[in-house]
């Protein structure tokens, strides 16, 4: 298998965790996400997708979460997930999400975090592919599962 991984993605959240009877805090974290490539070429990494992923991070509404890192983590994934990727349309391309990290830091505070990163990762198995197929007639975004992928060997 092939990937390419992009730089870390700053990001800001806010979460309750009433399952650890954690009371409300923030965190600082960067998001890093490995996309793997399926064919000649894999996610175009250039500056305007990964500004357009970066806003798209940022954009999330990540405030007044009930719910731990994990859970974080999974939100971000789901909305990965559901991202078409427009900019990198015009550079064409094959490439499914892989695997995406949250590095959370954690500061001393009346929750008892621990001082530095803790990393929470989400490999995934049987992911919902956005991948990039030319028909000749240019570039189109299609929905492809992992059988089809070993089907046409890409």
């Amino acid at each position: 298998m092939e990937t390419i991984q992009l730089k870390p993605i700053e990001v800001f959240f806010c979460n309750i965790n009433k399952d650890m009877n954690l009371t409300g805090h923030c965190h600082y974290g960067e998001v890093i996400i490995e996309f793997e490539t399926i064919g000649k070429i894999g996610f175009p990494s250039f500056k305007d997708t990964h500004l357009e992923i970066e806003s798209f991070l940022q954009g999330l509404k990540l405030k007044g979460l009930n719910m731990t890192n994990e859970g974080v983590l999974r939100f971000i994934v789901e909305e990965l997930e559901k991202f078409d990727y427009p900019a990198t349309e015009k550079y064409g391309g094959n490439f499914k999400l892989c695997t995406v990290t949250l590095k959370v830091m954690g500061v001393q505070d009346e929750n008892n975090h621990s001082n530095g990163f803790t990393t929470y990762t989400k490999i995934l198995h049987n992911p919902v592919p956005n991948t990039i197929n030319t028909d000749g007639s240019g570039f189109k975004f299609s929905k492809v599962s992992d059988e089809e992928v070993k089907e046409k060997g890409l």
